[in-house]
This record gives C-alpha cells, sequence and structure tokens, in this order.
C-alpha cells in the first residue's frame, strides 16, 4: 500500500500552519512551480518550489557549498518543508548540516538504509541539534508538496528489504510530478537500478532528467533514456572534476535520444518553471 506524507503532515510535526497557506515568493507566478539544480560544484542539490510556496530540497551538495546558491533561489526566512538525502554520499549531504543548521527546515527525509559514515553521522548530528523531525522513503511512497495544485514526488527507489544496501544501490530515484509537468530525479542510481525500473514498466516518461551520478559511466543507460523520453537533461558536476564528469558516453547517449542537455558545469544554477502543462521554461540566471 502507498505511504502519504502530505503537507500538512510535515508542518505539524514543526508545529506551523499547512503549508497551503504560505506565502508565494516574490516573482512567482500564480500556478508556477520552480526546479532549481543549484550550482554547488561536483555534487547535487536540487530546489522544489510548489505554487503554494512550499518547498523541498534533494540533497545539498558537497560541505561549504550549498547556502549562498541556496539563498539566492530561497530568501532566507522562507522555511524548507522538506529535505531530502537521496545517499549518504559527501558530495550529496555533506552540505545538509549547514542547511538545517543555518535554515528553517521542517523535516529531513531519507532511505531507510544507512551507510554509518562520518558525514552520515554529522548530519545526524545537525538534525537533532536543529530538532528537525526525520522520516524514511522508499518505493511506492508519495510525499505531498502541494495538495490543492497536486504537486507531489513519488519514490520509485529504493525499494523494502533491499538485498544489498551498499553504494550508489541504494540511491534514491524519484518523479517530480505537477499536472503534466514532470521530472525524473535519480541521484546516484546506476544502471543495474535503472534497468530494474525499465522492466518493473514504471511510469517514467518525463520532460526533464537529472542523468544519474554526475554524468558517469555508470549510469544513463540507453533504454533507460529512451523510457524517460525527456527534453531536458540537466547534468550537475563541478568544472574540471577529476572524474571526468560527464563522459562521453553519456553525452553521446542522450544525444542520441535527441535530448537537450545543460550543465551547472557551464552554466551554473539551472532553473525552470511550469504551470502543470507539460511545458517548462529555462529561467535566466541571476
Amino acid at each position: 500500500m502507498k505511504r502519504v506524507c502530505r503537507a500538512a503532515d510535515l508542518a505539524a510535526l514543526a508545529g506551523i500552519v499547512a503549508l497551503a497557506l504560505a506565502l508565494l515568493a516574490p516573482g512567482r507566478a500564480a500556478g508556477e512551480l520552480r526546479l532549481s539544480f543549484l550550482d554547488i560544484g561536483q555534487g547535487d542539490s536540487i530546489l522544489i518550489e510548489a505554487p503554494n510556496g512550499a518547498s523541498a530540497m534533494v540533497d545539498g551538495g558537497p560541505p561549504g557549498s550549498v547556502l549562498p546558491p541556496l539563498a539566492a533561489a530561497l530568501p532566507a526566512g522562507r522555511a524548507i518543508a522538506a529535505a531530502i538525502a537521496t545517499h549518504p554520499d559527501l558530495d550529496h549531504i555533506g552540505g545538509l548540516p549547514s542547511v538545517v543548521s543555518k535554515r528553517k527546515v521542517e523535516k529531513l527525509l531519507s532511505s531507510p538504509y544507512k551507510s554509518g559514515e562520518p558525514t552520515e553521522r554529522a548530519l545526524d548530528v545537525a538534525v537533532t541539534d536543529a530538532n528537525v523531525a526525520t522520516g524514511t522513503l522508499i518505493r511506492g511512497d508519495r510525499l505531498v508538496l502541494d495538495e490543492a495544485d497536486g504537486v507531489f514526488l513519488d519514490i520509485l527507489w529504493p525499494p523494502p528489504n533491499l538485498p544489498a544496501a551498499a553504494g550508489n544501490n541504494m540511491s534514491m530515484v524519484a518523479v517530480l510530478r505537477y499536472g503534466s509537468s514532470s521530472a525524473l530525479l535519480t541521484g546516484d542510481a546506476p544502471k543495474g537500478v535503472e534497468k530494474i525500473l525499465v522492466a518493473a514498466g514504471d511510469p517514467l516518461d518525463v520532460q526533464i532528467l537529472k542523468p544519474g551520478h554526475h554524468g558517469s559511466k555508470t549510469a544513463t543507460d540507453s533504454a533507460f533514456v529512451v523510457a524517460a523520453s525527456p527534453l531536458f537533461a540537466v547534468i550537475s558536476a563541478g568544472i574540471s572534476n577529476r572524474y571526468g564528469h560527464p563522459t562521453a558516453e553519456t553525452l553521446v547517449t542522450l544525444a542520441e535520444a535527441h535530448v537537450a542537455i545543460e550543465s551547472t558545469l557551464g552554466r551554473g544554477t539551472v532553473a525552470f518553471s511550469t504551470k502543470g502543462d507539460g511545458r517548462w521554461e529555462m529561467l535566466p540566471q541571476g
């Protein structure tokens, strides 16, 4: 049975009113959702702002990287309804302790699988110190950000009882949906996970794809890209990173599928807006 985590539930845990009462950010049009891939160097950090003003943050990049681009996208004083840790790699959760320490975060959500790494323990300490509520997300769960407008994240991975929860196999995969607009957020999920999702017949068809593992050759299987059939792929990677991300193999796979490629590596923060009609507008920088 699908577990549903509603926005009002998150708000109640933090002792505030339902998220539907949140004020729209300045410059936001009514009915507009924004999706921003933050410029945090070699890592991932994605900000979702629903039409009702509720926001969610997926990963926080490496340590010391996320607060300035987050402040530019989400002014100080605006709460983050849910911070989501896709998996405990340093380049995904290293910046989250500073976020929960410096910003109002109502809840931290992660998969139930733990690594025991120092970065994970540092986040646990920060969450405890900031009195942030915690929870888990697994395949079949739905996180509702804006019930009135129908904005939610459907969790496709990881499943319960994952046989081998080591490394990137535990990385969360989620689909953001708002009306007929959608985006597939893959964390560092490798090709093996992608193939499972394709074989399961999951509804992967989206307009925006965040290729897994920063464009590494370990992710972005051609069959997965065909199933997702995105218009845009947004790769989050750092300039002159030592891994060579994004790899030529991934870029060729995306190009052969006629996907427009954007990257934080060359553009900085990459942001889109949509009104739920299946169309996404790329926003200007700054």
